[in-house]
């Protein structure tokens, strides 16, 4: 949405005559940028978590404390999964991550189930079923 206002702002303050000429071209170009945007983002994050297991991954135990599945005519699948699952860090304290998990592995899991996670030392939350 700022990306949108942003861009909206540039085109009225700095080329308001180009808007006044070409509106609709200037908001489909403020409605790409926020696409650009949305896929940037999800590029950058979905990065950052890969980078952060493959630098500081650690392999350990978890416990399923959780299982939730949400539901959603929007998507093709209709639903999403994820588990919460509870591991000890090297300091002794007790970890609570989120794991996003498909339909097949959701249904083969159940709560109080010992399973092995990839987890970043650097940040706990980051985490991921581990298949080594």
């Amino acid at each position: 949405v700022v990306t949108m206002i942003l861009t909206f702002w540039i085109f009225v303050v700095w080329l308001s005559k180009l808007y006044d000429k070409i509106p609709i071209l200037c908001g489909l170009f403020c409605i790409s940028t926020l696409f650009i945007f949305g896929v940037a983002f999800i590029y950058k994050t979905t990065e950052f978590s890969s980078n952060a297991l493959q630098e500081n991954g650690v392999i350990t135990i978890a416990v399923v404390v959780d299982k939730t599945q949400y539901h959603s005519l929007k998507r093709v699948n209709g639903t999403t999964q994820n588990i919460d699952v509870e591991f000890t860090l090297p300091n002794g304290r007790k970890h609570r991550s989120n794991i996003l998990v498909s339909k097949k592995e959701y249904e083969n899991i159940y709560e109080g189930m010992e399973i092995p996670i990839k987890y970043s030392a650097e940040y706990p939350d980051v985490a991921r079923i581990s298949y080594q």
